[in-house]
C-alpha cells in the first residue's frame, strides 16, 4: 500500500494545518473522554476526527460524547461530517488512507499539563499506532517498546512522527504546565508496504 515515509509524511503535514487551526479557533477542538479497553487517566481526552464505522462497531466500548445513544452508525455519520466541516483541509491529507478502509481512528489526543500515562498496554491485534505532534511543549514524551527492544520518544520539534505498537508496553508523560496535543492514527499494519522497524 503505502510506504512508512510517506504516510508519516502526510500526516505530518495534516498536523501542521491542525496547529494552525488550533492557534486560530481553539474552541472548535472540543474533547471527550474515550473508555476503551484500557485504563487512562481519568482527564486524558481525544477530539475525534474520523472514526471507522467497522472498527466502531467491533472494538469501540464507551465515548462519552452527546451523540453515542443514538447508535454507532448515526453516531459515526454525524461525527465524520462535523469532523469534516471543522477540520476539512487537515483531513484532505489522510483522505487517501481513510478510503482504504484500514484506518480505524483518527483523533488528536489532549494530555493535560503534569500528567503521566503509566504503562499499559492495548488488545490492539493487528493494528499499529502513529503519533504525530500538533502542538507539544518540551516536557513531553512517549516510552514504547516491541519485542525486542524498548524506545525513548520526545517531541522535541513538529516534524517528529514515530510509529508504535500499542499492544506492548507504553506510556507518555506530559511534565509542563500547559496541555499536550497529538495527532493519532490507528491503523491495521496492512495498510503500510513495509514494517516500521520501531513498531
Amino acid at each position: 500500500m503505502f510506504s512508512p515515509d510517506y504516510f508519516s509524511l502526510q500526516t505530518e503535514y495534516a498536523a501542521d494545518v491542525l496547529r494552525y487551526n488550533f492557534f486560530s479557533n481553539p474552541l472548535i477542538f472540543k474533547s471527550y473522554q474515550w473508555d476503551s479497553d484500557f485504563a487512562h487517566d481519568p482527564s486524558w481526552s481525544v477530539v475525534p476526527l474520523y472514526l471507522n464505522y467497522r472498527w466502531c462497531r467491533d472494538e469501540m466500548h464507551t465515548f462519552n460524547h452527546p451523540l453515542a445513544s443514538i447508535g454507532k452508525g448515526l453516531f459515526v455519520e454525524n461525527l465524520n461530517r462535523t469532523a469534516l466541516e471543522n477540520f476539512s483541509y487537515a483531513l484532505s491529507f489522510m483522505s487517501e488512507f481513510t478510503a482504504t478502509n484500514l484506518i480505524n481512528y483518527i483523533g488528536i489526543s489532549i494530555l493535560p499539563a503534569n500528567t503521566v500515562l503509566a504503562s499499559h498496554t492495548h488488545n490492539n491485534r493487528g493494528n499499529l499506532k502513529l503519533h504525530a505532534s500538533v502542538f507539544s511543549p518540551f516536557s513531553c514524551g512517549l516510552s514504547f517498546s516491541n519485542k525486542n527492544r524498548f524506545f525513548l520518544h520526545r517531541w522535541s520539534s513538529k516534524q517528529t512522527s514515530v510509529y508504535f505498537n500499542d499492544n506492548y508496553l507504553h506510556s507518555a508523560w506530559n511534565y509542563s504546565n500547559i496541555d499536550r496535543y497529538i495527532l493519532i492514527v490507528d491503523f491495521h499494519q496492512s495498510l503500510l508496504s513495509s514494517f516500521p522497524s520501531n513498531a
